[in-house]
């Protein structure tokens, strides 16, 4: 997920290591990371919903705006047809695997999906989270703690991602799925850095991405009625406008100085 801080201490290398690293180590430790929210799942699940429901909001939608002012009404078009080959390709992988269990459990074969299916699954979600940390804006953290908590709050999203990568590929998955997929954001950052992509580029990938996000978000990381903590979910939505009020107040209080000193 993009995101921008102002005021910095922190340059944009920095911080899109420290987002690469992050990713790259929730991807690798995913299991482990699984395992301590299980106890509390439904209150995790909550919380991150919040989270993620306030980052389209308050950051990724915004992004469109921004990037309209570059591609004109083709943002739109290009979010629109995104939303749709992604949505297209998750229901076409769902009903695969399903289709292939059940031919498996009707001729009492191991109930597992096929390998081709797995490899496509993996390739989708690692050009995913590749895009995730390329389309970074190269801009500044404004402190050490909101570079953090930015990069917290992107791999909050990734952890609820390998909870539906397990539950079609789990033994695929566990085994080597996870480590290709901490190898993406590290190659995003990488990319990132090599090609320098243009603001044109990166609004392109901001389209993708807010085409992509939602739909997983919605579909995927929101609790459902019966498992919803209302008070967590709350929270989480909260924390982002509270970082976003403390950012803009730091460059406000960052701009007068600057012009009091001029």
């Amino acid at each position: 997920m993009p995101t921008k801080g102002k005021g910095s201490s922190i340059d944009s290398l920095g911080y899109l290591g420290l987002v690469a690293v992050i990713l790259s180590l929730t991807k690798f430790f995913g299991p482990n990371i699984r395992a301590q929210l299980r106890p509390r799942a439904e209150q995790a699940q909550s919380f991150g919903g919040g989270v993620a429901i306030a980052y389209i909001f308050l950051t990724l939608l915004p992004e469109i705006d921004i990037a309209h002012e570059w591609l004109g009404e083709h943002i739109h078009l290009v979010t629109l047809i995104s939303f749709l080959v992604f949505y297209a390709i998750e229901l076409l992988l769902i009903a695969h695997i399903r289709g292939t269990r059940l031919g498996h459990k009707l001729h009492d074969h191991v109930s597992t999906p096929t390998t081709r299916a797995f490899w496509f699954h993996i390739g989708i979600m690692w050009v995913y989270i590749w895009m995730i940390v390329l389309a970074m804006p190269d801009d500044k953290a404004d402190s050490l703690f909101f570079a953090v908590f930015g990069s917290l709050t992107i791999a909050l999203h990734l952890v609820y991602k390998d909870y539906v990568l397990r539950s079609h590929h789990d033994e695929h998955y566990q085994n080597s799925g996870r480590y290709l997929l901490s190898i993406a954001p590290i190659a995003g950052l990488v990319a990132h850095r090599v090609f320098e992509p243009t603001e044109v580029v990166l609004d392109v990938f901001v389209a993708i991405l807010a085409g992509v996000i939602p739909q997983g978000v919605f579909r995927e990381e929101l609790p459902t009625v019966d498992g919803v903590k209302l008070p967590w979910l709350f929270t989480g939505a909260g924390i982002l406008p509270l970082r976003v009020r403390m950012t803009d107040r730091k460059a406000t209080m960052i701009e007068s100085d600057l012009e009091r000193n001029a």
